[in-house]
């Protein structure tokens, strides 16, 4: 028997600000930080809560992309099930 299940998925890397008074610079603090948003039972559903939590993201950093806007991801996960 196999178990599928379609996860939507978000990864950030994490800035580090430096700089002085004249003006910051921001860098990669080299950390990156993933974190499963929601699990559905089809892909279809996986998609649209992904899309709407695209757009959500973007409507919050005001559109502007950096290397540092989180992604988000759809993952299929399957798990095998073996009666013995």
């Amino acid at each position: 028997m196999k178990d599928v299940c379609y996860q939507v998925k978000v990864t950030q890397e994490i800035p580090f600000w430096s700089g002085d008074d004249e003006f910051d610079i921001c860098e990669s603090s080299g950390r990156v930080e993933e974190y499963v948003a929601g699990s559905f039972p089809s892909e279809h559903l996986a998609r649209v809560f992904a899309e709407a939590l695209g757009q959500k993201i973007a409507e919050g950093s005001g559109y502007v992309v950096s290397a540092f806007t989180p992604k988000v991801t759809v993952l299929m996960v399957s798990r095998s099930v073996k009666e013995i």
